[in-house]
């Protein structure tokens, strides 16, 4: 165990390396072994659930959008942080399934939320980079659209990627594919990581969600909020700003021209039935 436990940290440190073995690092090669087992029973043990956190346009005050955010409970494990379950499925391969039962899920209960809130309701969904490079995401997309009867305009793709994705500005990639047919993608986490500069010329996106790392000393970052907004805006695209969690703080961003706002002070992540009950008023 403590050899197979060195090996696998010098493999995450890339190829041909070596490490020495520190005592804890079986824990580490447990935790994974114990995750990636029992999450490739989670979905038929109905473990999997969704969590929806409004997006608010702040000129109208109004929800426009949710994004559906997974969690994992586990018996055994308890919850699991969305994170770790998104890094073990990477390491596992089991990202392509749980992603599709994700988008199933949501554009499903995104019947309901249009029936309670409105038909101008729409739903963003996180893909990860290893899943959006799946030729047959699109076709999946579409399939799922044309099941329930939904629209390419209610769903947006918010890409986050661990890694840097290659080839998706070609012409039969799946993200051309679907923003080709009215599909909305969403380049997450702006400003952080692979999502920088060059990222907004090569992926066919829409919507720019700024990373919640600029809230932090707001005032500090004004200037370059303001430049990042403009830079948006300039670019056909429009802007979302997640992590508010002040009233000042949305009234600030409010007046630098990110009108649509995400974040525990608009409302934190509930489950559909939250929203279906009497203490859900918009």
């Amino acid at each position: 165990m403590c050899a197979d436990a060195a090996m696998y940290e010098a493999k995450k440190s890339g190829k041909k390396r070596w490490v020495e073995y520190q005592f804890g690092m079986e824990k580490s090669l447990k935790r994974l072994s114990d995750l990636a087992q029992k999450l490739s029973l989670a979905e038929k043990n109905n473990e999997l659930s969704l969590h929806y956190q409004p997006i608010i346009d702040i000129t109208t005050d109004q929800i426009t959008s949710f994004e559906a955010l997974l969690r994992w409970y586990n018996p055994d494990l308890g919850n699991t942080s969305p994170q770790e379950l998104i890094d073990v499925a990477e390491k596992t391969g089991l990202i392509h399934d749980i992603e599709n039962w994700v988008l199933n899920r949501a554009l499903k209960d995104l019947l309901t939320f249009k029936q309670i809130i409105g038909q101008h309701i729409t739903m963003a969904v996180n893909i990860s980079g290893l899943h959006m490079s799946e030729p047959n995401l699109g076709n999946y997309v579409f399939s799922l659209l044309k099941r329930y009867n939904l629209q390419p305009a209610d769903l947006t793709i918010e890409l986050t990627e661990s890694v840097l994705l290659t080839n998706i500005d070609a012409v039969d990639s799946p993200a051309n594919q679907m923003t080709k047919q009215g599909i909305k993608l969403s380049i997450d986490d702006f400003g952080t990581g692979y999502s920088s500069l060059a990222y907004l010329h090569a992926i066919p996106a829409s919507v720019v969600k700024v990373d919640r790392a600029f809230l932090n000393q707001t005032e500090n970052n004004t200037v370059t909020l303001e430049c990042i907004q403009t830079l948006v805006s300039s670019l056909n695209m429009k802007s979302l700003i997640e992590g508010i969690e002040t009233k000042s703080q949305a009234s600030l961003l409010h007046s630098l021209g990110f009108n649509l706002q995400q974040g525990y002070f608009h409302g934190r992540p509930k489950p559909l039935d939250y929203y279906l009950s009497e203490s859900f008023t918009q």
